[in-house]
């Protein structure tokens, strides 16, 4: 799965969350397999601007600089990459793991029948029907793909 596809997911889940539904506990275990790998790649992706960002003179630290007033970052400490071939192999990185469809969660999976159709918003439940919501017991048996990490950072 892509990470768009692990937020669209994650939001869906959230929302089912939301309502008072029997199937709490899954919903909550899914949540928190969802975000595992979502916060991993966030991490991921942390590490990869920090790699690239400026750079306090004669260190490894990065530069922090503050937001100027009548912006919205007024006041507020951040980080850039001014140079354009870091930021371009910055960008082409942070695509790549956009565009890598291999992230997989081991998802608790919930036969469909076990909440009833007039619980549910349509909205939430769409993203999870065979993903998470199955219609058979063959299905929720079936054996769910591992639980991956997020990939590590290219050295450059």
């Amino acid at each position: 799965m892509k990470l768009a596809e692990l937020a669209v997911i994650k939001a869906a889940l959230e929302g089912l969350g939301k309502q008072k539904l029997p199937i709490w506990y899954e919903i909550a275990k899914n949540l928190k397999a969802v975000n595992k790998v979502l916060n991993d790649a966030n991490e991921v992706r942390q590490d990869l601007w920090n790699k690239y960002a400026d750079k306090v003179e004669g260190t490894e630290e990065v530069k922090e600089y503050m937001g100027e007033p009548g912006t919205p970052e007024a006041g507020k400490p951040y980080t850039k990459i001014t140079d354009k071939d870091d930021l371009k192999e910055c960008m082409a990185q942070m695509k790549k793991m956009d565009e890598d469809d291999s992230y997989e969660v081991k998802f608790h999976r919930i036969l469909a029948s076990r909440v009833s159709a007039k619980d549910l918003e349509g909205v939430y439940a769409e993203p999870l029907i065979d993903v998470i919501f199955v219609e058979t017991e063959a299905k929720l048996k079936a054996e769910a793909p591992p639980k991956a990490e997020a990939p590590k950072a290219e050295a450059a």
